[in-house]
C-alpha cells in the first residue's frame, strides 16, 4: 500500500499520468506550503473533466475546516512537477519599498 501511494506522485511522472492517477482515486489530499511557510491541507482533491457545465477540465481541492471550506484551483503542471527555488525571507520582502527593490 505504501509503495503504491509513493508511486502516485513520483517526480518523473508526466502530467497526463498524474491526472489519470488523480481521476482514478477521488477524494485525495495534498499538503502544500503557502507563501508564509505554513503547511496547508487541501482535502477532497478531485479532477473535474470538461463537460456541458464546465468549459475546461480542472483540478479542485477544498481548504478549510469546521463547516466552511474554500474551493481552490490546482495547477496540474505545478502539482505534478517537483519545484524547488530560493526565495527571500519575509523580513526582506516586508521592507521592500519599490519594484526595483523587489528585483534586487
Amino acid at each position: 500500500m505504501q509503495t503504491s501511494i509513493m508511486d502516485f506522485n513520483l517526480s518523473n511522472l508526466s502530467e497526463d499520468i498524474w491526472i489519470s492517477n488523480l481521476s482514478k482515486n477521488p477524494g485525495l489530499s495534498i499538503l502544500v506550503v503557502d507563501g508564509f511557510g505554513k503547511l496547508v491541507l487541501l482535502h477532497n482533491v478531485s479532477y473535474l473533466k470538461e463537460n456541458v457545465f464546465c468549459s475546461e477540465s480542472q483540478i479542485l481541492g477544498l481548504c478549510g475546516d469546521n463547516s466552511q471550506a474554500e474551493v481552490l484551483h490546482i495547477d496540474s503542471n505545478s502539482a505534478s512537477t517537483q519545484n524547488e527555488f530560493s526565495v527571500p525571507t519575509w523580513r526582506d520582502l516586508k521592507g521592500v519599498q519599490s519594484g526595483s527593490d523587489l528585483d534586487a
